[in-house]
């Protein structure tokens, strides 16, 4: 088993699992800020101002895994979740598996080879009825005493002590992970022979 269903006494962990969490990603060239003054700009046009805007952006409702640590979530005023989603929507355009022999394959290689991605079994106890995927690359924060005044109904359930040694493991080789330039030692056209063969 992956996942445990924690009662809504139990403190907020690393690994627990939420649903509904809003998520945004402001579009400096579409989004609109509105000022305290009523003029509205465009968030890329508001330049050096120091004053405290109120942006109109969509707002994504997500599953999402808490990878802040245990004495932060208690603590810190936000906490901050990494985004799941269905594994063939993170693996944009990859054929899904037909057989579950396919599956185990396709499973064991993506995950050695995609560091941003961390696989999750279905299980509808939460909610989760297809193959998922924690996307490392997709961090966003919510305050803290928002989700706990909301615990009883957002955390759907938390990853075993198993699953949550792997995902830490998974979540501390992403965020440490350093450019590798492979190309560096190149002669100029040692390097366009190499771009040309990608």
């Amino acid at each position: 088993m992956t996942y445990l269903f924690p009662a809504a006494a139990e403190p907020i962990r690393q690994g627990d699992i939420f649903y509904p969490l809003p998520r945004t990603a402001a579009d400096l060239t579409r989004d609109s800020v509105l000022l305290p003054d009523g003029r509205s700009w465009k968030v890329g046009l508001l330049g050096e101002t120091r004053a405290e805007v109120v942006i109109q952006t969509t707002v994504h409702q997500e599953y999402a895994i808490l990878i802040s640590q245990d004495c932060d979530a208690e603590r810190m005023p936000y906490l901050s979740f990494n985004t799941i989603l269905p594994l063939m929507v993170a693996y944009r355009g990859a054929s899904r598996p037909q057989s579950d022999s396919a599956w185990v394959k396709f499973i064991t290689r993506e995950m050695k080879i995609n560091p941003h991605l961390f696989y999750l079994p279905s299980d509808p106890a939460l909610g989760f009825t297809d193959r998922m995927a924690v996307v490392f690359a997709q961090a966003f924060q919510v305050h803290r005493t928002d989700v706990e005044s909301n615990l009883s109904t957002l955390r759907k359930g938390r990853l075993d002590d198993v699953a949550l040694t792997h995902f830490r493991e998974s979540l501390a080789k992403f965020y440490s992970r350093l450019a590798y330039d492979e190309w560096y030692p190149m002669t100029p056209e040692e390097k366009a022979q190499y771009l040309d063969r990608r």
